[in-house]
């Protein structure tokens, strides 16, 4: 099934029991206000429904946010939407609000809403309604494409415990605030910088948990994308950076790999050292000729 409405409601709505859509096209477009009526989105879930999106795209093209906009949504009567199955990829995306939103209920907190991404492909935000502590959103795989800080950390935010998930980077990013990785993450950064406004932190991301975080750039750009500030990029707590392809910019000192290692920068400065000569003698002794290190 393909299909593409111009209109400021959901094209389908799942109210109550259990709906499975497999290779479905559904996209809403819409041009006005809603003015209080039901958000655009291509599925909306209500009354404890359950949507489970195996394959096929969903998606809204309404360019205000004010209308909702969102691929997938709940209700505030509580739903469950479940996206792939562990294998399929699914495909979802919102042109400016969430691609996910899940609402909460200001007059019954009991009532919940659900996300559970197992697979697929996200073009935007995993967005929990305001204040709504009691929903849940639950990440075991999938790739998210993001161009924002409040995307990115939609994401890593919510990776389930064992997770593999990915991340491509499509847009430069500034963060305002350094994001904590807890679980293992791979972000693609395509080309494209993240970066950290200096006023507020130095750091870019904590890495704890023993989590890795990865980061790669599959773009074949010519300048590669980077993680980087003046101050220093990752703080490796209890956890691991693997840097595949891609850049990592540390403009001030060996402050920062003294901070990882806990030790003093004078002794970074000496293993360093240590290092450089080491390399030297393994290159005489192969028969190399070197450049100054």
């Amino acid at each position: 099934m393909d299909t593409t409405l111009n209109q400021n409601r959901p094209a389908v709505e799942v109210s109550g029991g259990t709906a499975t859509f497999t290779n479905c096209g559904i996209v809403v477009c819409a041009a006005e206000d809603t003015n209080g009526a039901a958000p655009a989105a291509a599925v909306a879930v209500s009354a404890g429904g359950t949507a489970n999106l195996e394959s096929g795209y969903y998606g809204c093209l309404v360019e205000n946010p004010f209308d909702g906009g969102y691929a997938v949504t709940t209700y505030t009567s509580g739903g469950n939407i479940v996206i792939g199955d562990g294998t399929t990829q699914p495909i979802l995306f919102a042109a400016s609000a969430p691609a996910v939103y899940l609402y909460k209920n200001d007059n019954n907190p009991t009532v919940k809403s659900a996300l559970t991404v197992n697979s697929g492909i996200i073009m935007g935000e995993l967005a929990n309604g305001d204040g709504a502590t009691g929903n849940t959103i639950s990440i075991n795989d999938g790739t998210f494409v993001v161009y924002t800080e409040a995307q990115l950390k939609s994401v890593i935010d919510n990776i389930a415990d064992g997770g593999d998930v990915g991340i491509l980077i499509d847009d430069d990013i500034q963060l305002s605030e350094a994001i904590t990785i807890s679980e293992d993450v791979t972000i693609n950064l395509y080309g494209n910088d993240i970066t950290v406004d200096i006023d507020v932190t130095s750091r870019l991301f904590t890495i704890t948990n023993g989590a890795t975080l990865t980061i790669d750039d599959t773009s074949g750009a010519e300048t590669l994308g980077s993680i980087k500030t003046t101050e220093g990029f990752a703080l490796v707590e209890h956890g691991h950076l693997n840097v595949v392809t891609g850049t990592i910019e540390d403009k001030n000192d060996n402050s920062e790999a003294a901070t990882i290692m806990k030790k003093s920068k004078r002794q970074i400065e000496n293993l360093i050292y240590r290092s450089k000569n080491a390399l030297k003698a393994e290159l005489v002794k192969e028969g190399f000729s070197y450049e100054e290190l």
